[in-house]
């Protein structure tokens, strides 16, 4: 436990869900509970209560840089929206150095540079989300193997996702009700407003533009603006759209609850051959759940369906996020137990994979 002169303290009965503490959490009698920046979800809040911990204490750790680049990030967001509302032509050399600059803290702090993603507000949720979800994608784009430039120009174009929904006002952007057929009309537009908005500027790469376009097309051929399929879908578009959606699974908004980062990660591969490209699924995955949490993704103990329709039992695992265990198989592919279990490792059989987690 930290210098108890600076620990505070928190009820968890008035926790909201969503929130997030700058510093690991501990219980009355000093024992550890969560690390710094956890998103309390509901059911984490549910967790502590069943336990019997009524308050929970932590010491606020500073965080000068992601401060001082959310200053950054709203201060060029601001100008945007001003030179938007002004049908003003964007000056965006100061994005572009912001940009540069978050890559190179990222390549510089690979194992810290999630810090950044911590400061979430809502009313400031354009500019937190496109800082995250710039960080996201060039973090994937670098495991990728992707080149420095490359890497770069996706960042680019991963804060610039949004812009266009600076066009479209935020009594539809945050209505918590549901949208009528007209609004989503509307807000599906927003790609299409970016892109146009943002190729006004001589000097704004392709593959940049291409991220603004295209981070809402689909594999399966069913997103939007053109409805291209995943051969047709620029490589920074397809990495972007993944980190867009689990970014916004994880923000609580006024319209919908935090997801855990398990919870977001597994929602992202139930959208494999859906919305996203099943490889690069796998690989965020594999590369970001490490870095995204501590929790392995699929724990030890749980039960799995496999491709083969046979049900399985993790029996260990190889890292964080392992997507191919070492399991029990206990059915056959019709799910009939079997007399005698036996073990595999998914790793040296390709004929197995798991398709999908068997609730309790």
């Amino acid at each position: 436990m930290e210098d108890s002169a600076k620990r505070l303290e928190v009820i968890v009965e008035f926790m909201v869900p969503g929130a997030t503490l700058s510093g690991d959490t501990f219980d009355s009698e000093n024992n550890f509970l969560y690390p710094a920046y956890t998103v309390y979800t509901n059911e984490i809040i549910d967790e502590l209560k069943s336990k019997g911990v009524k308050k929970i204490y932590y010491t606020p750790v500073e965080n000068n840089d992601a401060t001082a680049f959310a200053k950054q990030a709203q201060d060029i967001w601001e100008s945007l929206f001003e030179a938007v509302r002004n049908n003003a032509r964007p000056d965006l050399e100061q994005t572009k150095d912001f940009v540069l600059s978050l890559h190179n803290y990222v390549k510089q702090n690979k194992d810290r540079f999630l810090y950044l993603m911590k400061i979430k507000d809502y009313d400031d949720y354009t500019f937190t989300h496109s800082v995250n979800v710039g960080i996201l994608a060039m973090a994937m784009a670098s495991k990728h193997g992707l080149e420095e430039k490359l890497v770069h120009e996706i960042g680019l174009g991963a804060f610039l996702h949004d812009v266009g929904k600076l066009m479209i006002s935020k009594e539809i952007l945050n209505k918590k009700e549901k949208l009528t057929n007209e609004e989503f009309e509307f807000i599906k537009k927003h790609p299409e407003y970016g892109y146009e908005y943002v190729a006004k500027h001589d000097h704004i790469p392709k593959n940049a533009l291409d991220v603004i376009l295209h981070h809402h097309e689909n594999y399966n051929g069913k997103g939007y603006p053109k409805g291209f399929q995943d051969e047709d879908i620029p490589i920074g578009a397809k990495i972007t759209s993944i980190c867009d959606v689990y970014d916004a699974l994880i923000t609580a908004r006024p319209y919908k609850r935090a997801y855990s980062s398990r919870e977001a990660i597994l929602s992202v591969m139930k959208e494999s051959r859906v919305k996203f490209n099943p490889v690069l699924v796998s690989r965020f995955v594999r590369d970001m759940t490490p870095l995204l949490q501590k929790e392995p993704l699929i724990p030890v103990g749980t039960i799995v369906l496999l491709t083969t329709g046979e049900v399985a039992q993790v029996e260990e695992l190889h890292s964080t996020g392992d997507l191919r265990p070492i399991v029990k198989i206990l059915t056959n592919e019709r799910q009939q137990k079997i007399a005698r279990p036996f073990i595999v490792d998914l790793t040296l059989d390709s004929t197995r994979s798991v398709k999908r987690i068997i609730p309790r």
